[in-house]
């Protein structure tokens, strides 16, 4: 796999042209990889707080849906059937849907060989840095609010 990927800055996912029209079944699953943490770190959902890992990412399917311009029913299937194919996994609450991209590395390679090897590393490290809207807020809001830590959604329900 290495040199079959080309880096494409995460601010392509919060733009008008990627936002414009309902989503296509690959676009969705290029979104959720784009939209997978690419390093540990928490989300907030309703004032709690959801320890996420690499790879993994909190949506629910309300917000997919108005998101990917979707039914319901078509991005719950859209999942499951990414989840048959082993491609994602989700861990399902009333709070959320923490989805965990499965092999999240072979799409997002972490290493800086690889990213050297194939002249990509500045372009992952300057989207990196800059981070989306949504992880500014998640930051801010993480700033002045401290309620306790979920490792897992089953100590939310």
């Amino acid at each position: 796999m290495a040199g079959d990927y080309y880096a494409v800055s995460r601010q392509l996912l919060s733009s008008d042209l990627w936002l414009s029209e309902p989503f296509t079944r690959g676009q969705a699953w290029i979104d959720l990889i784009g939209l997978a943490r690419w390093k540990a770190g928490d989300a907030w959902i309703k004032g709690h707080r959801i320890a996420l890992k690499r790879g993994q990412l909190c949506w629910s399917v309300v917000k997919l849906s108005k998101r990917w311009q979707w039914s319901r029913g078509k991005t719950a299937r859209f999942l499951g059937e990414l989840e048959t194919a082993q491609q994602i996994a989700q861990r399902k609450s009333s709070l959320t849907t923490v989805i965990s991209v499965v092999n999240y590395e072979k799409y997002q390679p972490n290493g800086t060989a690889v990213g050297a090897a194939n002249g990509h590393q500045a372009g992952q490290q300057a989207g990196r840095r800059r981070g989306t809207k949504e992880e500014g807020e998640e930051r801010e809001e993480a700033k002045n609010t401290p309620p306790p830590i979920y490792e897992s959604l089953e100590e939310v329900t």
